[in-house]
């Protein structure tokens, strides 16, 4: 991405994001405005990859983001920036031109590369945003790592305190103001699920023995709030590709042969959550995802006393962690 320059649209000095097709720096509110430059964008994809149209291309777009004003942005940036969709996506000035790229795989581009993360170099979802690259959650966890104010362990805060001391996920949910009683115990906890009568800790989790809605095996079982169904531990653990878009995710509903993701399940945003650490992954409760659980077992294991992780082990902790 270019340093800020004079932008050929505003004659402002501002942070360039593209340049025009005379090679003139533009920033993300003055896109080259000659010629149609979705028309462009889709000449310029069908040309790299002639296995796609532009109908595939222009429907791709449209799911990579809705309003019109992000689709000519993206379009003047990849104009701008062919190489964007041939491994160089790591300098995408917006999400959207990774999501676009996304796309156009799942359509049967062959040409088209996913991006790898510049840091760890693996080919997975790039949600993180450092020194004007790209890189993936993983790599900017470790960046990010500082020593826990409450265990010592580094790892990235999920939170700060009232004096702004660093906190990690487990610390944050066992904060004071983060504990609420359990209308089953009586006690103040962490909250594992929300029910109609109040909120319940993990050993006050209403159990049934019941035929698991989505194995359909008979074993104890939570109700699902996304489908209204029992579902078993094993179903909770479960990582899959998902049956309907094809993203690693937890299982949410849909069928052991057939397993869908939170989003397939319920597209609402509003309905799901957040995991506290990644802010990624979708999810009903309010504790850290399993892959950063993972991420913080293996930090334990691998690290010293103070979490960090020696060099030569450093390879072997991506590869534990970044797994699909």
């Amino acid at each position: 991405m270019d340093k800020p320059a004079v932008c050929a649209g505003c004659y402002e000095e501002r942070r360039v994001v593209s340049r025009d097709r005379h090679g003139e720096p533009r920033c993300a509110n003055c896109p080259d405005t000659e010629g149609d430059p979705l028309q462009e964008l889709s000449e310029l994809v069908t040309s790299l990859d002639p296995a796609l149209n532009d109908d595939v291309v222009l429907a791709a777009l449209g799911r990579a983001t809705v309003r019109p004003a992000g689709q000519r942005r993206l379009a003047w940036a990849v104009v701008a920036r062919p190489e964007l969709l041939t491994g160089a996506g790591y300098e995408a000035p917006t999400p959207a031109v990774l999501r676009f790229v996304d796309e156009l795989v799942k359509a049967g581009a062959t040409k088209v590369v996913r991006p790898a993360c510049p840091r760890c170099h693996g080919v997975k979802a790039l949600s993180k945003l450092l020194d004007d690259k790209r890189i993936c959650r993983a790599c900017f966890a470790h960046y990010a790592a500082v020593p826990c104010f409450g265990c010592g362990a580094a790892r990235e805060p999920a939170t700060r305190d009232a004096e702004g001391r660093p906190l990690c996920p487990n610390c944050m949910i066992r904060q004071p103001e983060n504990l609420e009683e359990c209308v089953g115990c009586g006690r103040r906890k962490p909250v594992a699920n929300r029910l109609p009568d109040g909120p319940r800790c993990q050993n006050c989790r209403p159990r049934i023995t019941a035929e698991c809605g989505i194995c359909g095996r008979t074993a104890p079982c939570d109700m699902s709030r996304a489908t209204g169904q029992p579902w078993c531990d094993r179903c909770q653990q479960r990582w899959v590709a998902c049956s309907d878009c094809g993203t690693v995710a937890q299982a949410r509903s849909g069928t052991w042969e057939a397993p869908l993701c939170a989003k397939c399940t319920n597209p609402d945003p509003e309905f799901w959550g957040r995991c506290p650490v990644c802010t990624i992954t979708w999810q009903l409760s309010t504790t850290p995802c399993q892959r950063c659980v993972l991420d913080q077992q293996v930090c334990d294991l691998l690290g010293d006393a103070t979490g960090a992780i020696r060099p030569e082990l450093t390879p072997f902790h991506k590869a534990v962690t970044s797994a699909e």
